[in-house]
């Protein structure tokens, strides 16, 4: 099972599921998945480990969570790294945008090795993937793509 943090209208959900997983979106707003059939449950991200509770085994095998930590309040940010760590139990992948937007959405924003260095405090094996396929080099380019691992499998 893979929980998509912040699914916002359900993209990813379809082409999970395509992969043979079995996604399940994550998202503050209720009207989130209106146009889906997949399963959705309504929470904060800094709720999400209580959230979790009602999952099979009370976590997903992984958490996808990309283009939500950078709307974080800073003195939030750590909560909800503490609850993205604590509903993975192999792990999650985090994309983080690295620019400010036009309409201020983006109240954190740090460089990419602040990131990492602040994802690496909640899992043992966080990386950042510096090429996509096809030799795309993500360093250039304005958001960060990492991935985070358990050392051990979390029970």
């Amino acid at each position: 099972m893979v929980i998509d943090v912040g699914t916002g209208t359900g993209r990813i959900l379809p082409v999970l599921a395509e992969y043979g997983f079995s996604p399940i979106g994550f998202d503050t707003c209720a009207n989130c998945l209106e146009e889906h059939t997949y399963p959705f449950i309504q929470a904060d991200i800094c709720d999400l480990a209580e959230a979790c509770a009602a999952l099979p085994g009370a976590r997903a095998d992984l958490v996808l969570c990309c283009d939500v930590l950078e709307h974080i309040a800073p003195e939030l940010e750590r909560l909800a790294l503490e609850n993205l760590a604590a509903a993975g139990r192999y792990g999650a992948v985090i994309g983080i945008s690295l620019f400010a937007d036009q309409g201020g959405l983006h109240c954190n924003l740090k460089p990419r090795e602040c990131w990492l260095e602040l994802l690496q405090e909640f899992w043992e094996k966080a990386k950042e993937v510096e090429e996509y396929p096809n030799h795309v080099r993500l360093s250039a380019a304005k958001w960060a793509l990492f991935t985070c691992g358990h050392d051990r499998q979390m029970k």
